[in-house]
């Protein structure tokens, strides 16, 4: 997250943290800092404070940032937004996510998000494209 956050820095773009509670504050790059209380909240405000999504491979943390956002696009308490994987690493996640979706319009609304990248540069140019 600190590269991310440098990359947006370096080039006159913000960066938010979204951080526990208690649990440090974040990489020097961060141009913003929120803290939540709890996991839960965390993962709301991530889910409702972005415009697109980018996720890196690996991560137990990660895994579940997939799944929050994943399940909120499919029940309608997110809406679509670019959900964007680097690397093939999240693609077998994301095809459990579809299998598993509660309705075939959930599946749909979660499917139109959905984007893969090969390189962080690639990654950026399909989190901007905003239409899904």
């Amino acid at each position: 997250m600190e590269a991310a956050s440098r990359g947006a820095s370096e080039l006159g773009g913000k960066s938010l943290g979204v951080l526990l509670s208690g649990r440090g504050q974040g990489n020097r790059w961060l141009t913003e800092r929120l803290a939540e209380p709890d996991l839960p909240s965390r993962l709301r405000r991530l889910r409702d404070e972005s415009q697109s999504w980018i996720f890196l491979p690996r991560g137990l943390g990660t895994l579940l940032e997939i799944v929050c956002i994943a399940e909120s696009v499919v029940k309608g308490d997110a809406a679509p937004a670019p959900c964007v994987f680097l690397g093939e690493f999240w693609r077998p996640t994301v095809e459990m996510a579809l299998a598993e979706a509660s309705s075939a319009q959930g599946a749909s609304a979660f499917r139109s998000c959905i984007r893969f990248s090969d390189s962080p540069a690639d990654a950026v140019a399909a989190a901007m494209r905003r239409e899904v």
